[in-house]
């Protein structure tokens, strides 16, 4: 799974989230689809961590701690 973020400025950022304060924007993407809008770095960066931890959580462990035979 592929998490990342970019800033978005200016008439890029979606009509619904322009306001007269607001000159930029992160957009939050897995696998190149929209996960969330953040009004900061910083939330965007918090969004990316907890999209790793959750794929992370949801990936199968596997018991590497089995003896593999004779070396």
């Amino acid at each position: 799974m592929a998490v990342r973020y970019e800033k978005i400025q200016g008439d890029d950022i979606p009509v619904g989230l322009r306001g007269p304060m607001v000159r930029e924007v992160w957009a939050v993407y897995i696998n190149d689809g929209l996960l969330k809008y953040c009004s900061s770095e910083a939330q965007a960066l918090s969004e990316v961590a907890v999209a790793e931890r959750a794929e992370e959580a949801r990936r199968p462990k596997f018991d590497t701690s089995y003896d593999s035979g004779p070396s």
